[in-house]
């Protein structure tokens, strides 16, 4: 296999940075280096918009950006009706430029993420909900970012790799076609294999790590979908903890409260919810069951239980499912699904390279 000098250059831009920590300047590793591709879990944003039955928030380590799709019924099609978009201001600002020394700190504000979504109704209605969501991280053992372990494992395969590459660089010369030979192409993938491999062991090990959150959201609500009388419908907050169980489970424990608009208009219908949830398996694939109660001010208690799964389909995208019962006093209970898409950036994604 070839390579162009330009995807030498790209591997030397990226990963030189890293290196420097194998100097003695750990602090100059630059934050985007050390991404791991942990669950995309819903935001606040998201879960307001009630696409699903569980008000579970998940918490997980900050991502510049991450996206979700969901609520997959539209006029008997398969388009999304439910959108969502989380990101961390501070390390979009950052950019590929963020260092460690900078993200340690200032952690508390870089794990800052801002949450935008929507939901249209097939109704013949126009309704539309929109809504904003932040999330505060208190504690996260499973951020790279601040694992010194992790990073300075890698600055050592890292350094290898830039050394390997810089050397052939200078000691061949371009071909016609703009190529450089690659006799020791094998030795620079076995440390490019090195490097996965130790990014796959922080993803196995961390990716059930404790966490503990605050998020909170409004939610708008307008009967035109062109958002002429939008209004707000709804105020919820939540206190949200992780717990690593062994090396293959997570214990997901939420309590949130809600104020909404009720039947009268007014802004006087509470609701108090505490959901547990289980996950079992790996980091890629991974199934859960989940336990839901909601107290509300002027009906009898709504109960859910869920079961559903996980799975990192291809690259930064995952999938999840569910299916359960719902129970609203002495109603009869209903099936509730869910399905949903969500995608963050990819491991290996640097800002601002070709």
């Amino acid at each position: 296999m070839q390579r162009t000098i330009r995807i030498a250059a790209a591997l030397m831009m990226i990963l030189s940075s890293v290196a420097l920590a194998q100097d003695g300047t750990y602090g100059s590793t630059l934050s985007p280096n050390t991404r791991l591709n942990f669950a995309v879990p819903d935001a606040p944003a998201f879960t307001i918009l009630n696409y699903a039955p569980s008000v579970i928030i998940r918490p997980t380590s900050v991502k510049e950006i991450a996206l979700m799709v969901s609520d997959f019924v539209n006029g008997g099609g398969v388009l999304p009706r439910a959108f969502a978009a989380e990101f961390s201001p501070a390390m979009l600002v950052g950019g590929r430029s963020l260092t460690i020394r900078q993200y340690g700190a200032h952690p508390f504000w870089y794990r800052a993420r801002i949450s935008l979504a929507s939901r249209t109704f097939n109704d013949n209605t126009g309704r539309v909900l929109a809504s904003l969501g932040l999330r505060f991280t208190f504690t996260d053992e499973a951020d790279p970012r601040t694992n010194e372990s992790f990073i300075r494992n890698l600055s050592t395969r890292a350094l290898r790799i830039n050394r390997a590459i810089a050397s052939r660089v200078q000691r061949e010369k371009p071909t016609v076609s703009g190529r450089i030979p690659d006799e020791d192409d094998a030795d620079v993938g076995a440390l490019e294999q090195e490097v996965e491999r130790l990014r796959a062991v922080q993803r196995e090990e961390l990716w059930n790590a404790n966490i503990a959150e605050f998020a909170a959201a409004v939610r708008y609500g307008s009967t035109d979908s062109l958002a002429r009388n939008a209004a707000v419908n709804k105020y919820q907050a939540w206190v949200a903890g992780s717990f690593r169980v062994e090396q293959w489970g997570q214990f997901i424990f939420n309590a949130t409260g809600s104020l909404e608009r009720s039947a009268s208009f007014k802004m006087d219908s509470t609701a108090v919810a505490m959901n547990a949830r289980f996950y079992f398996g790996s980091n890629d694939m991974k199934v859960f069951g989940e336990g839901q109660i909601t107290a509300l001010e002027r009906s009898p208690a709504l109960y859910l239980f869920n079961i559903g799964g996980e799975l990192n389909a291809i690259s930064s995208f995952w999938l999840e499912f569910s299916a359960g019962f719902e129970k609203h006093g002495s109603d009869p209970a209903l099936i509730r699904t869910s399905f949903n898409i969500r995608w963050s950036l990819p491991e290996t994604f640097i800002p601002g390279l070709p």
